[in-house]
């Protein structure tokens, strides 16, 4: 063997040893890297998308009886001093929550009133009144921070104790950044005899 021709070997390890390299390199930088940054993010959205399922979930969960949830009834009337009779009131606020956080209501329905106690078992304190419940069906479209939200103001603002009986969330056909959900909340309203 000569010279030229180990100069030729070696031209042509180096070339090769470049082009893996270069393939690597390329691999790494345009399939790698991106599918990598992708899978990061969608695994942060998936996070909070899970964090803001727990929390709606959380909040369904409070009263998983009868004898909680009439207990809650009795503790939320002692706070709020009072019961509004009119339906129409609340049922406005409903939706004027809704509103307020740029949620569109889709539909709204209210059943006829029940009694929710018999005349021997009125509570205390309810003044010649009766205690009511309301089934009302809400049907949103919303992102999930405004739906969390607006569970809260309705938890916290609406001046009727309310719970929350069934709840389905779906991703809206129309609007693709947006959820669709249907709740069935059960207002209690005290309603004059």
């Amino acid at each position: 063997m000569n010279i030229a021709s180990l100069a030729l070997l070696k031209k042509k390890t180096i070339i090769s040893q470049l082009t893996v390299v270069f393939v690597l390199l390329a691999f790494w930088l345009f399939i790698y890297l991106p599918r990598r940054n992708t899978a990061v993010k969608m695994k942060a959205e998936l996070a909070v998308l899970n964090n803001q399922i727990k929390a709606i979930e959380g909040m369904m969960d409070n009263a998983k009886t009868l004898d909680e949830g009439l207990l809650r009834l009795k503790a939320h009337y002692k706070e709020v001093n009072r019961f509004p009779s009119q339906e129409e009131e609340t049922v406005r606020l409903i939706s004027g929550y809704a509103h307020r956080l740029n949620i569109a209501v889709r539909s709204l329905k209210t059943q006829p009133r029940a009694a929710l106690f018999s005349a021997q078992e009125q509570l205390s304190g309810a003044g010649g009144g009766q205690y009511q419940s309301i089934a009302v069906v809400v049907a949103l479209s919303s992102s999930y921070a405004a739906l969390v939200r607006y569970i809260q103001i309705l938890q916290k603002s609406l001046p009727a104790f309310i719970t929350i009986e069934k709840l389905q969330i779906a991703q809206d056909k129309n609007e693709s950044k947006n959820l669709y959900s249907e709740m069935v909340l059960k207002l209690y309203l005290l309603s004059e005899r």
